[in-house]
């Protein structure tokens, strides 16, 4: 390019104060593996501790994510006590995450463990964590994020992604506010994090003198920014000096000084991001407020098809997070009932951070190299192992036996092979005691609730005519006696089968193809859709749960459909009653998907050639349910597609309620914007498990995608295959979101298995978030001889979150939240102290929780 003259209106137009912060943003896992670019943040901490050391004047921000800590000195160890001494000085800040998430994809109490431990690796190497919420590049931030973040003391937000149709209005500074009126300084950063890489020599700019080629990158940021200079009092920018996995610019000094004795209005200095807030959190002025989500793409690309890429990383997720969430609380009651049961912390806590190590936004949104994904598989099942053998310790403490496992350690005796064996082999020795027709059970929610639960039939009673669980009726089915267990809250009970009568139940099968209880008459069609009637309501709703599929030419980002495709479904399904009752009645559909192999080469129609694809769904009903609960599975072998099943709802939806970050978010049922972002927005959408509109509520396990369709229906994504990491030539996305690479991995072939459920009517905010509780977590299940009265009560139209020990081992911990509008009473008998998110004394227990609001209360423990 040849050079022009330099002219810098906006720059010249007031008092500017630049904060050039030099940083890198770190993606432990992406286009590379983790050890690939491991290798890579060893060079690069390295030179910027020898070039901190050197010049004094230097400042470095580590990214936001105290992960990095850990992952550099585990290869350099012998740097430890140089790195610590800069972070001690100030001089490297870094934190206050522990690793930078995908805020929408991990659940909420993932949210506040990420912050704990960010918090908690700062403080292991001497240093307090950046008092600033710095998410620079997440794919959007849920509404409840600036209660979170002031619950860690955090007062302001930096970020880019997110803003909608109130970017113009809110420029460069404004008022984030949570449901419950908590409100953090949110600071957008101008154009990205990477505005300022390498200035002094941008190679968009044509000016060859490093000061004039600074003025000149800084005068195109404020003509992209325009919109903040309608605030006469903006006059602090955040310029970032970095980019993804980038070296320090060795001659930012020398460059900024070139740029004072341009501009000398103009003050430049070398900056941390603590130092840009803090200069900012002082200026005066009257700032707009915004409530709700950040999830618009009028700035940014929010790239929220992730929701859907590589389904199974989602599944597996939701699973770690629910298991260590039991874990927990059945943990914590064990603690609160037998003084002589040792809470697992340290096992707890390294189970956490396994999984907190797949929250990366590019690892768990799935948008990453087939070989990094291959590398969250044994974090996964750190977690969940961890979360599953320490909740038998607490099951069996609360049996008052003298330990668990499954181990040549076990107190009992054993016989066979299992003995040596870490689980029994199927059709070989067991344990000596391992069937007993009998079991404890323990529910780890605050409520009262009934399950459908099964326990082993001995065969001394496999020829009794009048067998019952304590009175219950059950059902028997491979092997196996099912029956409805009903527990109080935070309870658990044992069980066992023994002759006698029972109590009688309500499902049933009238015909070959329908199933029913009390509330619900469920009947298959030929094309495999259910008609479902409401015999509370006399209600009824045909083509319910038709399988949906389209062509998807897009990447792991973004969907992306063929012009012209039309969907397929199946035309035909074999039906069967496979469960006819007392206790719960099944209908069994099976069909065949037969779907164009892949893309054609051209990639601008589906293939001819054709490939059958196995899909079976069991719909369930137990006698006393309010559900239909479904489990599908799909043998998937085709390629470039989305798979869905769609709900036709009773009324037209205007407005859907979904599953939220401690919050039902509610949205419209098609998107609304202006026409004008750089990224259009999704026809679909996100919720945590619970989705609610048109009269139908839908809850699922680790499926995060919804959408309401054009002509009402509510539909939820099983499967979206692609081949491509990113492609620039898709129609609902500009450009690139990554390199163009090949990921066969994300086209998701083989056998999957999806759950999910369906109630008719939309209960309260409140309730929809405990029903979804109820369907998502089963009773701890574990050797009998527990037996537990609910050592803790919480009482109040609220949702509980967590049930743990406390981070300094002082007591324990609840967690509850109310999602309403209204504020709901609330008592927890024992309960000492408000805490905040972090921890830390917050002051007296209150009566009430305001509507929005976030309570962690602190109980003592025995011993």
């Amino acid at each position: 390019m040849t050079a022009t003259a330099l002219q810098t209106p906006l720059l010249d137009s007031r008092p500017w104060h630049l904060w050039v912060v030099p940083h890198t943003h770190w993606d432990r896992e992406w286009y590379l593996p983790f050890e690939d670019f491991r290798i890579r943040l060893a060079e690069v901490v390295d030179e910027a501790i020898a070039t901190l050391e050197a010049r004094p004047e230097y400042r470095f921000t580590l990214d936001g994510q105290t992960v990095l800590l850990e992952d550099y000195l585990e290869i350099r160890p012998e740097m430890e006590g140089r790195l610590r001494a800069l972070l001690v000085q100030g001089r490297l800040e870094t934190g206050p995450s522990y690793v930078l998430p995908d805020e929408f994809l991990v659940g909420a109490e993932s949210l506040v463990r990420n912050l704990l431990h960010g918090r908690a690796v700062c403080e292991r190497y001497g240093a307090p964590p950046a008092p600033v919420g710095y998410l620079p590049d997440s794919f959007g931030h849920p509404a409840q994020l600036p209660q979170i973040l002031r619950g860690f003391g955090l007062d302001t937000f930096v970020f880019s992604r997110g803003l909608g149709d109130a970017r113009e209005r809110l420029g460069g500074r404004f008022r984030w506010r949570a449901p419950d009126g908590s409100e953090v300084l949110a600071l957008p950063q101008p154009i990205d994090y990477a505005a300022a890489a390498a200035i002094g020599h941008s190679v968009r700019s044509t000016q060859e003198d490093r000061g004039a080629n600074a003025a000149d990158r800084v005068e195109h940021i404020l003509r992209a920014e325009r919109h903040m200079l309608a605030d006469p009092g903006f006059r602090d920018l955040f310029l970032g000096n970095g980019y993804d996995h980038a070296r320090l610019q060795d001659d930012l000094p020398e460059v900024l000084a070139d740029l004072r004795a341009l501009k000398p209005h103009v003050e430049a200095r070398i900056a941390r991001v603590s130092d840009y807030t803090g200069a900012v959190k002082r200026e005066p002025g009257e700032l707009p407020a915004f409530e709700g989500e950040l999830a618009g793409g009028a700035r940014a690309n929010v790239l929220r098809g992730v929701n859907s890429s590589r389904m199974p990383l989602k599944q597996a997720n939701e699973r770690c997070e629910r298991a260590l969430q039991a874990a927990e609380t059945v943990c914590a009651l064990a603690t609160l009932s037998r003084p002589g049961f040792r809470y697992p912390q340290g096992e707890l806590r390294h189970a956490w951070r396994e999984l907190l190590r797949n929250h990366p936004h590019d690892s768990i949104c799935g948008c990453s190299v087939d070989e990094a994904h291959d590398d969250m598989a044994p974090r996964f099942r750190a977690a969940l192992q961890v979360a599953l053998r320490v909740s038998d310790l607490a099951m069996h403490a609360l049996g008052a036996q003298a330990g668990a496992g499954d181990n040549e350690f076990e107190p009992y005796g054993t016989d066979g092979r299992y003995r040596w064996g870490y689980r029994p082999l199927p059709g070989g020795a067991v344990r000596a005691d391992g069937l007993k027709g009998a079991a404890s059970f323990a529910n780890v929610l605050p409520f009262a609730r009934r399950r459908l639960v099964a326990l082993d039939v001995l065969a001394e009673l496999a020829g009794v005519n009048s067998l019952s669980a304590g009175g219950r009726a059950i059902q028997i089915r491979d092997g196996k006696a099912w029956f409805e267990l009903e527990l109080p809250g935070f309870s658990a009970e044992t069980v066992a089968l023994d002759p006698g009568p029972a109590s009688e139940r309500v499902a049933g099968a009238p015909n070959e193809r329908t199933i029913e209880n009390a509330r619900y008459r469920i009947t298959a069609g030929h094309d495999g859709t259910l008609t479902v009637e409401d015999q509370r309501t006399r209600t009824t709703l045909a083509g319910l749960h038709r399988l949906e599929d389209v062509a998807d030419r897009g990447d792991s980002y973004t969907f992306c459909p063929v012009e012209g495709d039309a969907p397929l479904s199946p035309e035909r399904a074999r039906v069967r009653v496979t469960a006819a009752g007392p206790v719960f009645a099944e209908l069994e559909i099976a069909s065949e998907l037969r779907l164009p192999v892949a893309l054609a080469e051209d990639r601008r129609r589906r293939a001819q050639q054709e490939v059958a694809c196995a899909v079976h769904t069991r719909v369930r009903l137990a006698a006393s349910s309010e559900r239909l609960e479904f489990t599908t599975t799909v043998d998937n072998r085709a390629r470039d597609h989305r798979l869905r099943v769609r709900f036709a709802a009773p009324q037209t939806p205007t407005a859907v309620r979904a599953e939220g970050h401690f919050a039902v978010v509610h949205r419209t049922a098609r998107p609304v914007w202006n026409g004008a972002w750089v990224e259009p927005p999704h026809d679909t959408n996100h919720t945590l498990g619970a989705v609610a509109a048109g009269g139908l509520t839908l809850y699922a396990t680790g499926l995060p995608e919804y959408e309401v369709t054009d002509d009402g229906a509510l539909a939820l994504t099983f499967l979206r295959c692609v081949g491509w990491l990113a492609r620039g030539d898709i129609s609902t996305r500009r450009g690139h979101a990554a390199p163009e690479l090949p990921v066969p991995g994300a086209q998701c072939q083989g056998l999957h298995r999806f759950e999910y459920a369906l109630e008719l009517g939309e209960p309260s905010d409140a309730e929809l978030l405990r029903r979804s509780q109820d369907y998502r977590f089963d009773f701890v299940q574990s050797a009998p001889g527990a037996d537990l009265k609910a050592p803790i009560e919480v009482q109040g139209d609220v949702v509980v979150s967590a049930l743990k020990r406390a981070e300094d081992g002082d007591g324990l911990l609840l967690r509850a939240f109310n999602p309403t509008t209204e504020p709901a009473a609330l008592r927890v008998p024992g309960a000492t102290q408000r805490c905040r998110l972090d921890e830390t004394p917050a002051g007296p227990v209150p009566e009430a929780i305001a509507p929005g609001q976030i309570l962690t209360l602190r109980l003592p423990s025995p011993g």
